[in-house]
């Protein structure tokens, strides 16, 4: 039982140890669900006022600040996504398209 307990602790210590720890940078491509890039794509760190696009080829780069951060993503016509990074620091986002009611 106390290996068991000394192992738990190792492996949660070694998780922080290894998670990025803020701020740092977040790159990463918005596509649709056939691959291809999407321009202007709103990224926002949730709960701030940290935004940016993405540009022609879907490309983005945002610097996060949050402890735990999470990325919303936002376009006229696609539905909205939520991303906790959790240790994450280079990422690839397919939206899907919204459907008309």
């Amino acid at each position: 039982m106390k290996y068991l307990i000394i192992a738990s602790l190792l492996m949660a210590a070694a998780s922080i140890a290894f998670s990025p720890t803020p701020p740092f940078t977040v790159k990463g491509t918005v596509s649709d669900n056939t691959g291809a890039a999407i321009p202007g794509v709103s990224v926002l760190e949730k709960g701030t006022g940290n935004m940016t696009l993405s540009d022609s080829a879907g490309h983005f780069q945002i610097t996060v600040t949050s402890t735990n951060p999470v990325l919303i993503f936002s376009a006229i016509g696609y539905e909205n996504k939520e991303l906790e990074l959790t240790g994450k620091s280079n990422v690839r986002i397919i939206l899907t398209q919204a459907l008309n009611e």
